[in-house]
């Protein structure tokens, strides 16, 4: 079988199998009669005469394919991916490092996933020298540190790149920021940043000052004193997510001007290698972490001011949401989230992240009345202590459980910085909480009472309190639908688990249906209580 009208005879071995698998798609469609074979073939074959559909070389194809590509392609911008194949295809790897070299003059886009001792053999004795890739607007790699293409086009001027997303950067930052320097970059995404100190990544990312969306995604930064009083000034950034250990991310946000930020997500992280319980916790009377609060609400007044917040989510993460969307770099859109504060999951229930959570919710409701409504669900800070994860058995009473999950709710609403200053909240409807019934002790309940005087006072008229309780019931069913508590292991291995996991103090009242709370200190003069009870 051959491609009518091509000077290079083709068989079907060297056919891409998008091409194939269109071929056949097309001869047999879900929907629509069929065409035949031979018409297929010919939509195919008008399709290869065009330029533009040769545009795209990967390592995935034949040599040949590739060959016929770039003669094909006649003076097209090209899109190059080199896939990470293992060791099936060195050749076709090397002549593809080849191919940017030679043709680096029109390369539009590289996406590199291959890494390693392949990579490094394709790169062997093949230098760039000081090539321009003037046509380059888009560069991905995935494992940057360990990666001798880019490392060979270290000296490769990219005046068009626009986007940029690098994964694992490791110790060749001073590398990456090398090949940036000078681009247009509107887009800049990266991980795993090591032997680099924020002051330097501000200085790097002062050399980007169009960019309109800033991804940076954990590090290990090496100390160093930070110019406060001279911010890097980013005027066109509208989006930045970030995700760093406290320290790291005080400084971080400490060093930008934003004026311009329309959406943030944060999310404070922890070293997983560091066995520290210091640095697991974040408590509200050290200066680290007010620094780290202060950071925080400085950054995202920007964006809360601009799109006006009207709605608050305090659930498996705090959210701020406006009336509107945003536009994000190439087109994406955003919902109406315009602060993600993310809780990394390897901090647990008492690290104090909750309580940090809590005091930006309530700095943020003390000076933004466009507030209408604000939700509250106990959220899961350790997935291994949530009520939201299916459990098979207790790992501990219920009488235990009920307390973590109080203390968990108390820890959302009681505030030490709550207080009736700030402006009011005229706009206020409602507020919404959900729990299960066994976090509504007591002592629980009297922090959502003074919660919601709290809300009322701050609306200035009365507002409604919708309240959805579930019940967890026995279940003696393994279902991954049903959410309750199990007295008997579903199989053998549970079996062999019960009896080894240690749990001396449950009994057999932990497994029986609590009743259900007495819900009058709930009833607050100006508060309309909706209950919902989930079975």
């Amino acid at each position: 079988m051959s491609i009518n009208h091509l000077h290079t005879p083709l068989t079907i071995h060297d056919l891409p199998l998008m091409v194939i698998d269109n071929i056949l798609h097309l001869a047999a469609p879900r929907d629509g009669p069929p065409l035949h074979l031979s018409h297929a073939c010919r939509h195919w074959s008008d399709l290869c005469r065009d330029p533009s559909f040769w545009r795209n070389i990967s390592t995935g194809s034949s040599i040949k394919i590739t060959e016929l590509a770039l003669t094909r392609s006649a003076t097209q911008s090209l899109n190059v991916f080199i896939l990470n194949n293992g060791r099936d295809h060195p050749h076709r790897l090397r002549r593809m490092v080849e191919t940017i070299k030679q043709e680096i003059h029109r390369i539009e886009s590289i996406e590199c996933l291959a890494f390693g001792n392949e990579l490094e053999y394709a790169c062997r004795g093949i230098k760039f020298s000081h090539a321009s890739a003037p046509r380059l607007r888009d560069l991905r790699v995935e494992f940057f540190e360990d990666n001798a293409l880019l490392r060979a086009m270290k000296r490769v001027r990219a005046p068009a790149l626009e986007r940029a997303v690098v994964d694992t950067v490791g110790e060749s930052s001073p590398l990456l920021f090398r090949l940036l320097t000078g681009a247009h970059l509107r887009c800049l995404s990266l991980t795993e940043l090591n032997d680099i100190t924020i002051p330097e990544l501000h200085e790097h990312l002062s050399a980007c000052p169009h960019l309109q969306d800033l991804s940076l995604s954990r590090g290990d930064f090496a100390s160093a004193p930070l110019d406060s009083a001279h911010p890097t000034r980013l005027s066109e950034l509208t989006y930045l997510s970030v995700t760093l250990q406290p320290v790291d991310l005080a400084d971080f946000l400490d060093g930008l001007e934003l004026p311009a930020l329309e959406g943030t997500l944060i999310r404070p992280c922890v070293n997983e290698e560091d066995d520290s319980v210091l640095r697991h916790t974040l408590c509200l009377q050290e200066d680290r972490v007010q620094h780290l609060l202060a950071s925080i609400l400085r950054t995202i007044a920007v964006p809360l001011h601009l799109r006006q917040c009207t709605r608050i989510n305090f659930r498996e993460a705090l959210t701020f949401h406006g009336a509107g969307t945003m536009l994000r770099f190439a087109g994406h859109t955003s919902d109406t989230c315009i602060v993600h504060i993310a809780f990394d999951s390897h901090y647990w229930r008492k690290s104090g992240l909750l309580e940090c959570a809590r005091e930006i919710m309530y700095q943020i409701v003390a000076c933004h009345p466009t507030v209408q409504t604000i939700d509250f669900m106990v959220p899961t800070v350790a997935f291994r202590t949530g009520w939201t994860i299916k459990r098979r058995y207790p790992a501990y009473p219920r009488s235990k459980f009920a307390k973590k999950e109080g203390d968990a709710l108390a820890a959302m609403l009681e505030s030490g910085s709550r207080d009736a200053s700030g402006v009011p909240l005229p706009l206020l409807t409602s507020i919404s909480l959900s729990c299960v019934s066994d976090a509504l002790q007591p002592s629980t309940m009297q922090a959502i009472s003074a919660s919601l005087k709290f809300f009322r006072d701050k609306a200035g008229h009365d507002i409604e309190f919708n309240l959805a309780i579930q019940e967890l019931r026995r279940s003696l069913k393994d279902s991954d639908s049903e959410v309750g508590w199990v007295d008997t292991p579903p199989n053998e291995e549970d079996a062999r688990n019960w009896e080894v996991w240690p749990q001396p103090e449950v009994t057999e009242s932990d497994f029986m249906e609590p009743p259900r709370p007495d819900l009058r200190p709930l009833y607050v003069p100006g508060v309309h209580l909706s209950v919902a009870w989930i079975r």
